[in-house]
Order: structure tokens, then sequence, then C-alpha cells
């Protein structure tokens, strides 16, 4: 309770001097922008329960979120009009998400570490024969006994063979996968989800909020 005493005295106070500069500036508040900035958040979180969940770990509300929201805004569009700013223009947030896409394109795998390439054979048959099997035979080979998770894994972390092999795997496919390091080999089963690339009207919000990073510094 304290600490969320401390977040709302900081801004709130914070709040005030940017809304107070902004009206002797004569800058109106784009509420449009702040609104998209928070709903941004909150579908970055996976939807607004989720965003509320993650928000429960820290000091914050989510009604004070929105308020850290509006002032961050506020100081950007004083630093764009007073601190010479300038707004990242098109095709420099094209240049962003193209360098964005390298980290945030992932595929979808659910891994099953085999000992050996014929137990890999012979999972790979009994998981195509029968796929609502795959998590019971994968936890036979799981340390803790656990069906394996679908994990999302950036495609730039992955071997060069793998994604070459992925690209042109189609969704919801079982493969067997060899990976070789030196002498060592490590065998997999794997059932692949599909590769994730968000678009460029996904990745928007999160580009410019990182433009405007250096604006909301001026502003402050």
């Amino acid at each position: 309770v304290g600490a969320y005493r401390r977040s709302v005295l900081l801004v709130q106070v914070r709040l005030l001097v940017a809304e107070e500069a902004a009206r002797r500036l004569n800058i109106p508040v784009n509420t449009g922008e702040i609104e998209a900035q928070y709903r941004a958040a909150q579908a970055q979180a996976g939807g607004p329960e989720q965003f509320a969940e993650r928000l429960a770990t820290q000091p914050v509300s989510v009604d004070l979120y929105r308020d850290i929201v509006r002032a961050d805004v506020i100081n950007a569009q004083i630093g764009y009009q007073e601190g010479k700013i300038r707004r990242p223009s098109q095709s420099q947030l094209r240049a962003a998400y193209a360098q964005f896409l390298q980290s945030a394109t992932t595929a979808n795998l659910t891994l099953i570490r085999v000992p050996d390439a014929a137990t890999a054979r012979r999972v790979l048959g009994q998981v195509r024969s029968d796929p609502a099997a795959f998590a019971a035979i994968g936890a036979q080979f799981s340390e803790n006994r656990q069906p394996p998770q679908p994990q999302d894994l950036p495609l730039s972390g992955l071997p060069a063979d793998l994604v070459e092999r992925l690209e042109r795997t189609e969704r919801n496919t079982v493969i067997d996968y060899r990976l070789a390091n030196g002498d060592a080999q490590t065998f997999y089963v794997i059932r692949f989800g599909g590769i994730r690339r968000p678009t460029f009207a996904e990745a928007r919000p999160q580009l410019e909020a990182e433009a405007r990073q250096q604006a909301q510094a001026a502003g402050e």
C-alpha cells in the first residue's frame, strides 16, 4: 500500500506539471494518441484481463497506468514542439520495422527430445498416426513426466537449417530434427505451430513508442 501511494503521488505530480506546461505552451492534448497507446499496451499483454494481472505485480493500477501514458504523450508533444525533436517519418518507421522483425518473428514449436535417431523415427511415426497422443508420448521423455508445452521461439535464434525447413513446412505438422554441434548430436520430434511475423500495423504502436522516448525526455 505504501509503494502504491508513492506511485500515485509521483504520477499525479508528473501529470500535473505536464498538463500545466502544455496549457502554457498552447499544446492540445492528443487524447486519441493516449487511447491508442493504452490499447496497444493491453494488446501486447494479451488483453485487458492479462494486462490488469500484469500490473497487479507492480504498485500500479489500471487507472494509474492510463495517467502514466497521458503524461508520456503530453511530454512527447512538448518535446516535439519545444525540444526540436522530429517525429519519425513513414520511411524511418518502415526501416525500424525491418529491424524489429529480426527479433519479433517467432516459430511456435513443441519439442520432444529423444535419445537417438531410431527413437525419433519411432516417435514420429506414432504421433503422425495418432496426433492426439503427442502430449502423452512427450511426457514419457520429460524429466518431470510433464507434457511438453508449445513455445514461441525467436526465429533468429534457431539453427539455419531448421529455419529453412520450417519455412517450407505447413502449420500443425510434426517433424523430426537432428541438431548437430560438432561431434555431439541431439534428436527432437517437433510439432510446428507456424511462424508468426507481426504486421507493420501491429508493430507500429511499439515502434512509435520507442521513437517517442527521445521526445518525452526532451519534453520533461
